[in-house]
């Protein structure tokens, strides 16, 4: 499985609630397959407003490049269950783009954040991630 660093500090609680609602509206913009682990852990990880926007992202995502990505062997089980749970299951054929992210808000979301929460968030960023984008003006 393809290592998601950012996934892992929202696992391990990094994140500021500000980062978490970029995330839930998909304004991260990790590889598509990271954006969906992350989606998916903030619907099932988080009692606020976070988990009702997350929701609502995924939702609104395109259920043929949702079942791509639940198709690719990198998939986590919980991801699977989580969206087998609402009727999607994997496409026949995998994506093999997981560069661009399934949400691409652009500049529709903009959030005021602190350059030190932008510096964390951006320290467990690979330098790919950086190059494509940070969502958040300074």
């Amino acid at each position: 499985m393809a290592a998601m660093p950012l996934l892992e500090c929202f696992i391990r609680g990094d994140v500021d609630p500000e980062v978490s609602m970029l995330a839930a509206q998909g304004a991260l913009a990790p590889r598509a397959d990271e954006q969906l682990a992350i989606l998916v852990y903030l619907v099932t990880h988080d009692e606020t407003h976070v988990a009702t926007v997350a929701n609502q992202t995924i939702a609104a995502l395109p259920v043929e490049a949702v079942a791509g990505l639940l198709a690719r062997q990198d998939t986590s089980e919980k991801v699977l269950a989580f969206f087998a749970a609402r009727g999607i299951v994997p496409a026949k054929v995998a994506t093999e783009d997981t560069d661009t992210p399934l949400v691409d808000t652009g500049d529709e979301v903009a959030v005021e954040a602190e350059p030190e929460k932008v510096n964390v968030m951006l320290q467990s960023m690979t330098v790919p991630q950086r190059l494509h984008g940070f969502p958040v003006r300074l």
